[in-house]
């Protein structure tokens, strides 16, 4: 709940007017709590009840015996027979009494365990509003510079922010998606400053994103103690510089139509739902080596304008790189594919290498091309991979497991 009143705290006012509600709904229920505080358990009610009951009756009855002794003439009752009358009655209506002081002095211990439990609960509760509205008050300040046009200003907020996470766990995610959001909100075009202030205003804004990526990174990787555990990251359509997500782990993560500037590293991280990285742009060296994806991995239309490392990388669902173009080595040796493993109409510019790779569903190389060394040898596969209409531009370069007859335009087989 408290997560969900952040999420519509961003602008000022309300934040003042959820901390207003927070407030009102303090007092409601210690309201309520003040009410239930006036009402009796039913057993005692009950017990107390019956009795009452009995002592009354009991003393109706010794009432009617005495008044129908003296009034009736004649009536008399020996010795023996008063015994037996009155001695069953006084008993009665003596454990009667004592029960209902019993039960008045139980539910007199029971009220007073709950006045102090019940006190109590109102503590923690005025203490925890108290905690909510300091800190509905420190995020207020926190966007106030955020906002800033003061780069240096807008740089304290983000660690101001970074350091009311560390302190508050449930509000990670939102912080972590602010960042990603101001990361998506960025322009910078790339280039060193220069004596134009557009592009030194540019700079700057790089300055600031590398800031941003440097505090959302240090918060993924797990052998750190800043770890943040079941974070999900959604950087779709943003621009990225030298970024290091290296031995890190997301839940879920999108990085649909982005672009990264420079180089971008993924070694040993781990996915553990979905990741989108289709239509995003490599522009330097990228390293997948050794990560983890334990879900759906999107690479269609992915561009690899450098060299992709992603051996000994491990797919434990379908790996999608359809479309994708490779413009210099590509490096798949020893990765492993559990699921689907589709290279449908890829292109691989610069040499390609699978050595020692596992097929453990289903490759599909439909249409791809191979404009250089393809190398397949070593490869182990539970089923044919299936190279239909895939084009080798360099026949003397392609190697493939031994045992494999593969002809251009065909499958190979086994």
């Amino acid at each position: 709940m408290t997560e969900e009143l952040l999420r519509d705290a961003i602008p000022d006012a309300d934040t003042k007017s959820i901390a207003s509600m927070s407030r009102n709904l303090t007092r409601e229920v210690r309201r309520e709590l003040g009410t239930a505080r006036t009402r009796k358990p039913l057993h005692l009610v009950l017990g107390r009840g019956v009795s009452i009951s009995i002592s009354l009756v009991g003393l109706v009855a010794l009432c009617l015996l005495a008044l129908v002794t003296i009034a009736v003439p004649n009536f008399k009752l020996s010795n023996v027979a008063w015994i037996s009358i009155v001695v069953p009655i006084g008993t009665v209506v003596i454990a009667s009494a004592a029960s209902w002081v019993m039960l008045v002095a139980q539910g007199r211990r029971e009220a007073s365990q709950e006045r102090v439990l019940q006190a109590a609960e109102i503590s923690s509760l005025e203490s925890s509003t108290m905690r909510e509205d300091s800190v509905f008050s420190r995020y207020s300040q926190i966007i106030q510079h955020i906002g800033s046009e003061k780069p240096k200003v807008r740089v304290s907020g983000l660690y101001a922010l970074e350091g009311l996470a560390e302190v508050n766990p449930e509000y990670r995610q939102l912080v972590a998606n602010i960042l990603c959001g101001f990361l998506r909100l960025s322009s910078y075009s790339g280039g060193e400053p220069t004596g134009d202030s557009v592009k030194v205003t540019e700079y700057r804004d790089l300055q600031e994103r590398i800031i941003i990526q440097n505090i959302l990174t240090s918060h993924l990787r797990i052998s750190t103690p800043k770890f943040w555990s079941d974070i999900e990251i959604d950087l779709s359509g943003t621009v990225l510089y030298n970024v290091d997500f290296s031995s890190s782990e997301m839940t879920r993560a999108s990085f649909h139509g982005s672009t990264f500037v420079g180089s971008a590293s993924f070694s040993s991280s781990r996915f553990l739902e979905s990741a989108d990285f289709a239509n995003v742009k490599f522009t330097g060296p990228t390293s997948f080596r050794l990560a983890r994806f334990e879900d759906a991995a999107e690479f269609m239309y992915a561009h690899f304008s450098d060299v992709a490392y992603f051996d000994s990388a491990g797919f434990a669902s379908a790996a999608t790189f359809g479309n994708a173009t490779f413009s210099r080595a590509s490096h798949f040796e020893g990765s492993e594919f559990v699921g689907l493993a589709d290279f449908d109409r890829a292109v691989f510019i610069g040499d390609s290498s699978f050595m020692g790779a596992l097929f453990g569903f289903r490759a599909d190389f439909y249409q791809s091309r191979f404009e250089s060394v393809a190398d397949f040898s070593e490869v182990e596969s539970t089923r044919a991979a299936h190279f239909d209409r895939a084009e080798f531009k360099t026949p003397g370069g392609v190697r493939f497991p031994k045992g494999w007859i593969v002809d251009i335009n065909s499958s190979p087989q086994e």
